[in-house]
This record gives C-alpha cells, sequence and structure tokens, in this order.
C-alpha cells in the first residue's frame, strides 16, 4: 500500500502545485524570452508527465499513452479552470505547451527506465 501511495502520490501533488499556481490571477511574467509563457507550460508538464508515468510499475508503450490521457485530461480541466480566473484564459497553444512537455516527461522516462532494464539484464550480478 505505501508503495502505491509513493507512486501515486507526486502526481497528485504537483498537478495540485499547477492548479493552485494557475489560480493566481493575472501573473507579471518576465517576457525577456520568446514564448516565455509556453516554455513555462512546458516545465510545468514535463515533471508532471514524468510523475505519471513513474505512477505505473511497468514501462510498456500502452502506459505511455495512457500517462499522456491522463496529462492531456489535467491540462484540459486547468485550461478550462483558468476561464474563471481574473487576468487568465484558456488557450489551445499554452494546452499544447502543456502536452509537448508532458510527452517529453513521459519519453525521458520511459527512455531511462529502458536503458536501467537493459544495463541489468546485462550485467546479472
Amino acid at each position: 500500500m505505501k508503495k502505491k501511495l509513493f507512486r501515486i502520490l507526486p502526481p497528485l501533488i504537483w498537478f495540485s502545485i499547477i492548479f493552485v499556481l494557475t489560480s493566481i490571477p493575472s501573473p507579471t511574467i518576465p517576457l525577456n524570452v520568446k514564448n516565455a509563457d509556453k516554455w513555462i507550460h512546458f516545465f510545468a508538464y514535463f515533471p508532471l508527465g514524468f510523475l505519471v508515468i513513474r505512477a505505473f510499475t511497468v514501462t510498456k508503450f500502452k502506459y505511455g499513452l495512457i500517462a499522456f490521457s491522463i496529462c492531456l485530461f489535467a491540462a484540459a480541466c486547468d485550461e478550462l479552470h483558468q476561464l474563471g480566473i481574473q487576468g487568465r484564459n484558456a488557450d489551445f497553444l499554452d494546452f499544447s505547451a502543456d502536452a509537448g512537455g508532458a510527452i517529453a516527461g513521459i519519453l525521458i522516462y520511459l527512455m531511462v527506465a529502458h536503458l536501467i532494464i537493459n544495463s541489468s539484464n546485462k550485467n546479472p550480478g
């Protein structure tokens, strides 16, 4: 039970942090970097993707798709909830940046997991 909680709790906590931060009205983001807000979305959802796929105990491709679907649902809910926040809006490009970050986090996790699994299979000892 503790192992399940250890795997499920981190993505829930991370999404809660995202949700709280996107509930703050009219953020002031320094826009010295081109598309800074899109990069913020990308890097907010990168760890979410990583943590959601980590919550599964297997590293098969279909679980990557399930994790991605969960992240897309979370991103859609987050974008829609911003419709009621002063100074914020739902934006398809923000959603796309969320999706890009999530898929990057998922792919990085899967690649690292497969490297670890393959190296442990080659060196049984």
